[in-house]
């Protein structure tokens, strides 16, 4: 035993210790003993175990320092302290199957851990039962691995008012490092995940293992730095409500910061949110967009996005009533181009589904401000929007809400192979934004081939699909916590809803230049069209 500072520390030769298993060098470890003088351990999640290891400091990892607990069964009690390394730290953790309780505190991280070249962190399947936050930092090559773990209702996560001064469950750093990152199969319960100046991370993955489960309260996923692939995950934001705010302040299950490029997101389901999903770069496609609140599905895709074949939807429910008429706040917007985004972006092959009139939804489907430029929006379907606005301004695609639609302003470059439905609309209303030079559906480009093409202004055409989709969840969210029902099962209800019928004039009629079989809307038919992905086949 030697001491370091005030208080002993212990130097754990290789392998010495049962806790330790499969490691190289030796361990600095701060206060660490073994069950036989531990306390009870007993944990919010049902029976009672008995620690096999508590620790009564920090356990602090440095140099080339590594950690692998590999008792059976692994429960850590934590009392307060956290797993931390200090710089620099070349060695690494890995943490399976455990149960973590009381690691870390409401001020603390639970795991914080910097790592330099070489370093790796590995998490799988690890319970963290009342405890704090985690967070990892990958400089240079150093890798982690965080999976199947679950992150419990009971975490210790400070709720305050607004949301922007509320700290992740989850915090990812390493704005230059080079290695490989995944975040995968975990179930978030409580609080959102930040990728923040970071880089090259997996989120999700290609089967229904890899998809994480985030529902609870202020659950989401927030972007901000480069080359992030999402996949196959379902988030449902639960607001955090207050005095001040009753509805929650600036809510979203999908987040993406200033700066942030080389994003894909695509096979997610995400629900709810002030916007469900704000900002997007990238490519955004085959997603579910579920239940907006008052701001709407989409705000603010960056410049050269990509949005296409996703379904954008609007349920309700008790506990949950933005857009759910009478009473409720209304929904003020669905897509939304906002704050000077004028080059490159394309919205084409999507759903947009505004409920009728069970929705309190005033907006327009797509909406594009004084400062913004939508390059081409084509091949999508606008059904069911009621477009409650007592001047009689209401379209589907216009300024937004709030705005003057006279006179005509020139805010798309391209605008065709759409379909329009909105029979409780009245007068309904097609376009309320222009393209320069050419004429609402006199000319190719601005809604000529519209369904019907070559139709009558602002013709409003049945998509007739299979089946009239329902206006409430079709699938018990429960069955997804619970992993009795998979994502990507999900996914193939919603296509199963918005497939389009033999006689649909959705079927092979989207723009050509999208190649043969290009459908109207996200779900397709007739003619194979490779860019009909939404809930088929895992990818």
């Amino acid at each position: 035993m030697s001491k370091v500072g005030p208080r002993p520390r212990f130097i754990v030769a290789a392998c010495s210790v049962a806790l330790l298993g499969g490691c190289s060098g030796d361990y600095w470890l701060g206060g660490l003993t073994n069950g036989a003088s531990g306390g009870s351990g007993a944990s919010s999640g049902g029976a009672s175990t008995v620690p096999s290891l508590t620790l009564d400091a920090d356990v602090v990892l440095t140099g080339s320092d590594s950690f692998e607990p590999s008792a059976e069964p692994c429960v850590i009690d934590g009392r307060g302290h956290s797993i931390r390394s200090v710089e620099p730290w070349n060695g690494h953790v890995w943490l399976h199957d455990c149960r973590l309780v009381g690691l870390g505190t409401e001020a603390t991280p639970s795991l914080d851990l910097t790592m330099d070249e070489g370093a790796w962190t590995r998490v799988e399947r690890c319970t963290f039962d009342g405890s704090g936050r985690v967070r990892v930092n990958n400089a240079a090559d150093s890798t982690t691995t965080f999976s199947e773990n679950t992150l419990m209702s009971n975490a210790l996560l400070a709720e305050p008012p607004l949301r922007d001064d509320a700290e992740p469950v989850f915090l990812a750093e390493g704005w230059d490092g080079t290695g490989s990152k995944v975040f995968r199969g975990n179930k978030i319960l409580k609080g959102f995940v930040e990728f923040g100046k970071a880089t090259h991370w997996l989120i999700g993955g290609d089967t229904a293992a890899d998809s994480n489960v985030l529902v609870g309260r202020r659950a989401g996923i927030v972007l901000w730095g480069s080359d992030f692939t999402v996949r196959g995950n379902y988030v449902h934001d639960v607001f955090v409500t207050s005095a001040d705010q009753p509805l929650g302040n600036q809510e979203s299950a999908l987040s993406v910061v200033y700066e942030t490029t080389g994003v894909l997101v695509e096979h997610n389901v995400l629900r709810k949110g002030h916007w469900v999903v704000r900002g997007i770069a990238g490519e955004f496609r085959y997603n579910a967009v579920l239940d907006p609140g008052s701001s709407g599905w989409l705000q603010q895709p960056f410049e050269d996005t990509k949005v296409h074949h996703n379904l954008f939807l609007t349920y309700a429910h008790s506990g949950e009533e933005q857009g759910l008429a009478p009473g409720a706040a209304p929904i003020e917007a669905g897509l939304s181009l906002v704050n000077f985004r004028k080059t490159g972006i394309e919205v084409y092959g999507n759903t947009f589904d505004g409920g009728g009139p069970e929705r309190h939804f005033v907006g327009p489907a797509v909406s594009v401000d004084s400062t913004c430029f939508l390059d081409s929006l084509r091949s999508n379907v606008f059904m069911r929007f009621p477009f409650e606005v007592a001047d009689g301004s209401q379209a589907a695609v216009r300024p937004p809400y709030g705005d003057g639609i006279s006179p005509l302003s020139d805010r798309l470059g391209y605008a065709d192979y759409n379909l329009f439905y909105a029979p409780d609309a009245k007068p309904p209303r097609n376009y309320a934004l222009g393209v320069s030079g050419l004429s609402m559906r006199t000319d190719a480009g601005f809604g000529l081939h519209d369904a019907s093409p070559m139709g009558p202004l602002d013709e409003q055409v049945d998509p007739r699909f299979r089946q009239t989709p329902p206006l409430q969840l079709p699938y018990d969210e429960d069955d997804v916590v619970s992993g009795k029902l998979a994502v990507w099962q999900v996914l193939s209800t919603l296509r199963d809803l918005y497939s389009p019928g033999a006689q649909s004039p959705l079927v092979d009629a989207g723009d050509p230049a999208d190649g043969a079989g290009a459908d109207i809307g996200a779900i397709g038919s007739g003619t194979p069209d490779p860019g009909d992905r939404f809930g088929g086949t895992q990818p």
